[in-house]
């Protein structure tokens, strides 16, 4: 029992990377609340959306894009990292984060 329920697990660890769904990274990923998610740096998250992938603590956080790449693929989503990023950076934002400044 204990050897099926192994093998399961390994199984389902190789093949998420075949259920992922394609995603691509924000322009300008912003979050609120300190804790940075994949719905904050990928459109089109669904269900992972609410993934931890880091914290933020000042005005900006800086990820690892290879780190980011392999949280997604564990949740079942696939971002190729098409420009070869080396690091995304994520800046404290909210409501008003769209890239258009309140007068």
């Amino acid at each position: 029992m204990k050897r099926a329920l192994i093998l399961a697990a390994a199984v389902a660890a190789f093949a998420a990377p075949a259920w992922a769904g394609p995603v691509n990274l924000l322009p300008d990923p912003v979050d609120d609340d300190g804790r940075i998610t994949l719905g904050e740096l990928f459109d089109d998250a669904g269900a992972a959306s609410n993934v931890v992938v880091g914290r933020r603590a000042g005005a900006t956080a800086v990820l690892e894009a290879s780190q980011v790449q392999i949280a997604a693929r564990r949740a079942g989503l696939e971002w190729s990292n098409p420009t070869g990023l080396r690091r995304i950076v994520v800046r404290e934002g909210g409501a008003l984060s769209s890239g258009v400044l309140a007068a």
